[in-house]
């Protein structure tokens, strides 16, 4: 298992960023405007999935459980940053973001947008309270 942190800002608007983090359990994706958190992602299980989750605020953050999860899913663990590519979609008339995808590998995992929480990942076959179905 291992512990990933790093934090990606938005080269047209820096006060965008995205932080990713895994904490050897779970990895989840933080979208900040100026300092305050604006979407949230569920984006793999590091520790072995769930059949239920505890949904107790002091066992946060949350693995995802199986109900939830595309048959087969397994994700190497993210160990560099340069694996992480963040796709910025800002609007082309006031310069407020509109969406970030998220690559891992060459690969879109997920999309977080503003007051989106949860956002949408690859990795999901139901609509559940850490991640939705992205089609």
């Amino acid at each position: 298992m291992s512990i990933f942190f790093a934090q990606f800002f938005c080269g047209k608007n820096d006060s965008y960023s995205l932080i990713i983090e895994d904490d050897e359990f779970v990895a989840y994706a933080y979208l900040y405007f100026e300092g305050k958190i604006i979407g949230d992602l569920w984006l793999y299980n590091q520790a072995e999935t769930p059949i239920e989750t505890n949904w107790d605020q002091h066992k946060a953050p949350y693995l995802n459980p199986a109900v939830f999860l595309k048959d087969g899913v397994s994700i190497e663990p993210i160990k560099y940053e340069d694996e992480i590519n963040c796709q910025w979609n800002l609007c082309s008339d006031d310069g407020l973001l509109r969406e970030v995808g998220v690559k891992l590998r060459g690969t879109l995992i997920g999309i977080l947008q503003p007051g989106a929480m949860p956002g949408w990942s690859a990795f999901v076959k139901l609509d559940g309270p850490l991640a939705k179905v992205l089609e």
